[in-house]
C-alpha cells in the first residue's frame, strides 16, 4: 500500500500496528468516500487537531498586507505564530488510551503517537473512514464530523436574538444563511454573549463566531502559519489561515471560509452589518 504519510513513520516512535488486514479494511473505507472533508466549517469547540490551509504570498500580497508574529485586537484577544520547528513541536505524545484502535490517518494506519505538528497537517480519520469531528479522552468516544454536525441543535436568527445579551452583526443578503448554532440548552445566562452563524456564499460555507467583547470572553491562542494585520476604516483585521478575526462595535468576531484568500475574507469582512428586526 502506497504510504502517503510517510513523515509519520519517521516522526513517530513505538507505533503500535493494528494489523495489516484492519489497516486495509480502513483504508479501503476511506477511499469509498467521493468526498474528504478537510476541515469542519465551525471553528471547533472541542475539536483540538485541525488542518492547517497556508495562506497566499504573492509578491503583491507582501506589499499590501503587513506580515506579523503576534496580532493583539483592542480589548486584548489575541493570536500568535509559534516556532514550527520548536523541539516541543515535535515530541510525539501519545494517544489516550481510551481512544486506541479509533484514530487512524488516511492510509488506514492507526494513529497510536503524534506530535503537535503532525496534529495541524494531518486529518485524522475513524476506523470507518470518516474524518474525525470530535474525540472524547474521558469516555473513549469518537464522532464522525457528519455525527458531531448532527448533534448540533439549530435554530433560526430570528428565535436567536431573544437570548443575546447584544446585537450581532450579519451578513448581507449576498449570502444564504443556513443556521444559527442553539448555545442556550444549557439555561446559562452566560451563553448569550456568544453566537455562532452558519453562512453559504460564493467561495462555500462560511462559519462565524461571536462574542460580547468583554474581560470574561477574550482569548489567547497559537497558530503555525503566517498573521496577517490589515486596517479597513479604523478596524484591525487579523488573518491567517482561512480565517479572519477583528473587533467592531464591542463585538469579537471570528470567521473561518475554507480555501478562502486573504483578498476573499476581506471582501466578506466588508459584506458584515449590524442585525435589525
Amino acid at each position: 500500500m502506497n504510504n502517503k504519510n510517510s513523515k509519520i513513520d519517521e516522526m513517530l516512535y513505538n507505533l503500535v500496528d493494528s494489523g495489516e488486514s484492519n489497516k486495509n479494511k480502513v483504508y479501503e473505507n476511506i477511499m469509498s468516500k467521493t468526498t474528504k472533508k478537510k476541515r469542519r466549517y465551525f471553528k471547533p469547540i472541542v475539536v483540538t487537531f485541525t488542518l492547517v490551509l497556508l495562506l497566499t504570498t504573492t509578491g503583491l500580497a507582501k506589499d499590501i498586507y503587513n506580515y506579523v508574529t503576534y496580532s493583539e485586537l483592542p480589548s486584548g484577544t489575541n493570536v500568535s505564530q509559534y516556532d514550527t520547528s520548536s523541539f516541543f513541536e515535535n515530541i510525539p505524545i501519545p494517544i489516550p488510551k481510551s481512544l486506541k484502535g479509533k484514530v487512524f490517518d488516511e492510509d488506514g494506519n492507526e494513529i497510536t503517537w503524534l506530535t503537535a505538528n503532525q496534529a495541524n497537517e494531518i486529518t485524522l480519520y475513524t476506523k470507518e473512514g470518516e474524518p474525525i469531528g470530535d474525540m472524547d479522552e474521558e469516555t473513549g468516544e469518537v464522532l464522525s464530523e457528519e455525527e458531531v454536525d448532527a448533534k448540533i441543535k439549530k435554530i433560526t436568527l430570528e428565535e436567536a436574538i431573544p437570548n443575546l445579551n447584544f446585537n450581532p452583526l450579519v451578513l448581507n443578503n449576498k449570502y444564504t444563511l443556513e443556521y444559527v448554532t442553539d448555545s442556550y440548552q444549557s439555561g446559562n445566562p452566560e451563553a448569550g454573549d456568544y453566537f455562532s452563524i452558519l453562512y453559504s456564499g460564493p467561495k462555500g460555507k462560511i462559519s462565524i463566531g461571536e462574542r460580547r467583547s468583554i474581560p470574561e470572553t477574550q482569548i489567547s491562542y497559537g497558530i503555525p502559519g503566517p498573521i496577517i494585520e490589515k486596517t479597513i476604516d479604523g478596524t484591525k483585521l487579523t488573518i491567517y489561515e482561512n480565517s479572519l478575526d477583528f473587533e467592531r462595535d464591542g463585538i469579537l468576531v471570528f470567521v473561518t471560509c475554507k480555501d478562502a484568500t486573504p483578498e476573499e475574507l476581506i471582501e466578506i469582512y466588508k459584506d458584515f452589518i449590524p442585525y435589525e428586526k
